[in-house]
């Protein structure tokens, strides 16, 4: 039906300003196409209306329907609609009601767009076979982690507000860093904090917490990985300088201090001769202010989204030689791997990672996975 243009970006960025006197924009997926090889758009409402400066589209007149990803069915938002020089902006509603916070996605194409039969239910987002672990928690949590060499990670009730069901992580049973035991309690885990911009609780580490899961991606050239996170301290400029964020070799997330005062995301992806290579994001992250962070690589080709609602959101993509096999079945987050003094201080949340989609990819994953950073972007700061 649609399908993910090779080779361009998912994210095209917003219509239009998104300060001024003309109001807010939603943000569209470009890079893709209908079954009939027509360019489409792709918006998510985010629970409000969808406006949308048509001259800065094809030119050509529109067709517009509505995909709402809780049933599944599709209804019209308009047909010939102008674009291009001199058309107007067109405010967009979704059907219902758009006070109760539901999205809805709009789809823009530039002829006729086909409609897939009527699919079954639709699942909760971590329930496709592309994620591996999710780590959320809607509830309010009473206690803590489990006692000392227990196996299983803490779950906490879920009343799925999120739209997701939490995946179970398994706790490492030995908790080891590279040739180091360090134990499971709630010493060496981290605290469950109230008040989460995500709804229910969030993770506080300390700067001597880990989480180490037995639960990694497998396959050679694909995984994504998601997480909120909000620092309270930077690594030392004059010494080390890695802060780990989450590990699963061969891809770590790590926060560099840039001058004291800020600092900068750093990926670093291992190629199949175990050569490491340096992927800076060019976002500036202060500290006490939550980010998402979102990355994949596929087909050799690595991207990392970082930013908020209030600051924006900043691209950065690269090319890597053919990927290193996986050969770690451990997860760190909150921390490195092989150098354990990489701790995190600071807060995460929504932590994620799979499998990324492999070409073609269909139109369920591609409005699921906007729809699941849309829903990271309603946090405030």
């Amino acid at each position: 039906f649609l399908t993910r243009i090779p080779d361009q970006s998912i994210l095209d960025g917003d219509t239009g300003s998104m300060t001024g006197s003309e109001g807010m924009f939603s943000t569209c997926i470009a890079a893709t196409r209908t079954s009939n090889g027509d360019n489409a758009m792709i918006y998510s409402a985010n629970g409000r209306n969808i406006r949308v400066k048509m001259s800065r589209l094809a030119g050509t007149n529109m067709n517009a329907r509505w995909f709402d990803p809780r049933s599944g069915l599709w209804s019209s938002a308009g047909s010939n609609i102008p674009s291009g020089t001199g058309a107007a902006i067109v405010e967009f509603d979704p059907p219902g009601s758009v006070a109760n916070g539901n999205d809805y996605v709009l789809v823009l194409s530039l002829g006729d767009i086909p409609v897939p039969p009527e699919p079954g239910p639709v699942p909760p987002y971590a329930d496709t076979m592309f994620t591996r672990a999710l780590i959320h928690c809607d509830s309010v949590v009473t206690n803590q982690w489990p006692a000392e060499g227990a196996t299983n990670c803490f779950v906490t009730p879920d009343d799925n507000s999120s739209g997701r069901s939490a995946v179970f992580p398994i706790l490492n049973s030995t908790n080891v860093y590279y040739d180091t035991p360090i134990g499971i309690d709630d010493l060496t885990l981290p605290a469950f904090k109230t008040n989460s911009p995500y709804s229910g609780n969030y993770l506080f580490f300390d700067g001597g917490d880990a989480i180490i899961v037995t639960n990694s991606w497998t396959g050679g050239d694909s995984m994504f990985m998601d997480f909120a996170f909000r620092l309270h301290g930077l690594p030392s400029l004059s010494g080390d300088n890695y802060m780990g964020l989450l590990t699963t070799y061969p891809v770590k997330a790590y926060i560099r201090n840039i001058d004291n005062v800020n600092g900068k995301v750093l990926m670093i992806i291992y190629d199949d001769a175990a050569n490491p290579h340096f992927f800076y994001s060019t976002k500036t992250l202060s500290s006490n202010v939550w980010y998402h962070l979102s990355f994949s690589i596929s087909n050799n080709n690595a991207q990392v989204i970082i930013g908020n609602e209030t600051g924006g959101y900043t691209t950065d993509k690269t090319t890597i030689p053919s990927l290193l096999q996986p050969d770690i079945t451990d997860v760190i987050i909150g921390n490195s791997y092989f150098v354990p003094s990489r701790s995190l201080k600071g807060d995460m949340d929504e932590i994620r990672w799979g499998l990324s989609v492999p070409e073609p990819c269909y139109l369920s994953f591609i409005i699921y996975h906007l729809l699941f950073i849309n829903h990271l972007r309603k946090a405030k700061n």
